[in-house]
């Protein structure tokens, strides 16, 4: 019966765990790095503003991912 509710008690832990990586680590990697990087990369360019914006809002969309993480943590 223990080993039920440690077992109950780790699954919630590493999901929010995991939840909380793909906040650090899953948003910046799909919207901000690639974004930053075309910036870098090609500073001319026509997408100069879209770029800026989709940095922007991953910043955003990771804080409230976190935010959300944070608030639901079980435990």
């Amino acid at each position: 019966m223990l080993k039920r509710e440690v077992r109950a008690l780790s699954r919630v832990r590493h999901v929010n765990v995991v939840a909380l990586l793909g906040c650090f680590l899953g948003v910046p990697l799909i919207y901000i790095y690639p974004a930053a990087i075309h910036l870098k990369l090609v500073p001319k360019s026509r997408w100069k503003a879209l770029d800026r914006v989709v940095v922007v809002c991953g910043f955003f969309v990771s804080a409230f991912c976190t935010f959300v993480t944070i608030k639901t943590w079980h435990g």
